[in-house]
């Protein structure tokens, strides 16, 4: 399925303008996303990631190139027509004073209301229901001051889905989250995606929660600029290994996987199947231990022990302590 472009950038510089210096972070990216996709960005710190998310929201200019929303430029809508078709969640932390969760949720209602307009009924429903989304319901008579900033930043998201807008910007939404609620965020907004039709645009350290849910991954670089695509085909062009390995890091393409690369220190045999086997692969690469089927050592996995040197072991941790 052809997904519509909503935002497109041709050749475009993000950076900073002071007066007559101009500090360039990212150059000549040429990429689009799309309505119904959940795309992530990808890179190391200080590669410009959040640089571009502020550009491509309007908070600052770009310094060459150009941005379209919905096939008109950026800068020829006014921020009131802005604030109906893109959403916006920073991670900068903002003093709100003595306001409670559902007031900071309902924020987002105010590109329909003015700042200071009282909410509907309708508009209070819409806030309930982006909470309701987020998981934060129980937060919403609480005050904002007294949330931790994992719970902070739900807020915040809830906020920019009671907004309403096609477009919506993440500057690591999974950054004070525990991983069953980063999961959670993620699959919730790859559904708002899908389900509602939203362009749903974030950065992201999570590296393999990335890989596994987004629909699109933008690499970015500041020597490189931007580079695009499935997290399938950036695996098997080498994109992935090429911006992310380094000494004692590896990316594994079969999986699509990060690993930690150590020589190895010996060589054993595995004979088995199934999950117990793999964990005991998994504890001997821990190890610096090598799978090789010629070597002299064998441990042989069963279905209730791990058979090593003539010795039933019952659990991962005893067997290691024998061979390590």
């Amino acid at each position: 399925m052809i997904h519509e472009i909503t935002v497109n950038l041709r050749n475009l510089s993000t950076g900073y303008i002071s007066g007559r210096d101009t500090r360039i972070i990212t150059s000549g990216i040429n990429a689009s996303l799309h309505a119904g996709e959940l795309t992530c960005l990808l890179g190391q710190n200080g590669a410009g990631k959040s640089t571009l998310l502020k550009t491509l929201s309007s908070f600052i200019p770009a310094v060459k190139g150009d941005i379209e929303l919905f096939g008109m430029p950026l800068g020829s809508y006014s921020n009131s027509a802005l604030a109906k078709l893109i959403g916006v969640v920073l991670t900068d932390r903002v003093s709100l004073g003595n306001m409670s969760a559902r007031e900071l949720a309902g924020l987002g209602r105010s590109p329909y209301t003015g700042f200071w307009g009282g909410l509907s009924l309708e508009d209070k429903a819409i806030v309930d229901e982006a909470m309701a989304l987020v998981g934060i319901s129980s937060l919403s008579d609480r005050m904002v001051d007294t949330l931790s900033d994992g719970e902070r930043q739900k807020v915040m998201i809830a906020k920019a889905l009671a907004q309403q807008t096609k477009v919506i910007f993440l500057d690591e939404p999974t950054a004070f989250l525990d991983f069953p609620s980063k999961v959670e965020l993620m699959q919730l907004l790859l559904s708002l995606a899908r389900s509602q039709g939203k362009t749903v645009f974030m950065s992201t350290h999570d590296l393999e929660l990335a890989l596994l849910t987004a629909d699109k991954i933008w690499l970015v670089d500041k020597s490189r600029g931007v580079t695009t695509g499935t997290p399938e085909d950036l695996a098997l062009n080498g994109a992935l290994a090429s911006y992310f390995e380094r000494e004692g890091v590896r990316f594994d393409a079969s999986t699509g996987l990060f690993g930690i690369s150590m020589t190895p220190v010996r060589e054993m045999a595995v004979r088995g199947a199934g999950v117990r086997y793999n964990m005991v692969v998994k504890a001997l690469a821990r190890n610096a231990i090598a799978l090789t089927d010629s070597a002299d050592d064998e441990i042989v996995v069963t279905d209730d022990a791990f058979e090593f040197g003539g010795v039933r072991y019952m659990d991962i941790a005893s067997l290691l302590e024998a061979i390590v």
